[in-house]
């Protein structure tokens, strides 16, 4: 009888927790991709987007929980879960939102804002279009609230600057600028040889051309 009783009371335990793990599946927010313009790599889990990698020249627009729309641009890594994950690359999203990078936090409610994270400078740049920005960076005590038309950028040691009016060319040039190559010393080298043999092949042809052109004059 004991043994019965157990084995239901275990049983009565498996339900409880599935419907609980079901329950907090269904409130977990979804992401869905709208539409891609170029080439991108979407990660996913069954039909939930959880991650998104733009390449060159590429934004894709993708609806979150069913009502925030975010538009990731050009050479961007997002991850979706509770919130967004910005590990690179530059985001634009409106709603109630709370977007994480590796040095900061910002969060909206019945919002817009733009989010950029620079990797090699480790700078994280918020700009508000609606409403405001909590913003908080890693080594701050409290958050930031940062007002409609102004932006702020937290650096590599996790600080926010004081908001200031948004700059036309901080996130707008990340968007659509190509990102930086970076070369090897000897690419550099290489690089520097061919364009000294080209001046040196013009330089020859100016040369020859003006000789050809003095020897038909004495002609």
């Amino acid at each position: 009888m004991r043994r019965r009783a157990g084995v239901l009371t275990l049983f009565a335990i498996v339900i409880a927790l599935s419907i609980h793990l079901s329950a907090a599946s269904a409130d977990a927010p979804i992401a869905t991709v709208l539409s891609i313009n170029g080439t991108a790599d979407i990660e996913r889990d069954g039909s939930a987007v959880v991650a998104v990698t733009t390449g060159a020249d590429a934004t894709v627009i993708v609806s979150y929980d069913s009502i925030h729309d975010v538009t990731i641009y050009q050479n961007s890594q997002v991850q979706f879960g509770d919130g967004l994950g910005l590990r690179a690359g530059t985001v634009r999203l409106g709603g109630t939102f709370a977007v994480t990078t590796a040095n900061a936090q910002a969060r909206v409610t019945d919002s817009e804002m733009t989010v950029a994270y620079d990797k090699e400078s480790g700078y994280t740049t918020i700009e508000v279009y609606d409403r405001q920005a909590a913003v908080r960076g890693s080594s701050d005590e409290s958050d930031l609230l940062v007002p409609t038309g102004q932006m702020v950028r937290v650096g590599a040691d996790g600080i926010a600057s004081a908001p200031q009016a948004i700059s036309v060319d901080e996130i707008a040039a990340a968007r659509v600028a190509a990102p930086q190559v970076r070369t090897t010393t000897g690419e550099r080298r290489f690089d520097l040889a061919v364009t000294a043999f080209a001046a040196a092949c013009l330089l020859a042809g100016l040369v020859g051309s003006r000789r050809s052109r003095r020897i038909a004059y004495l002609a």
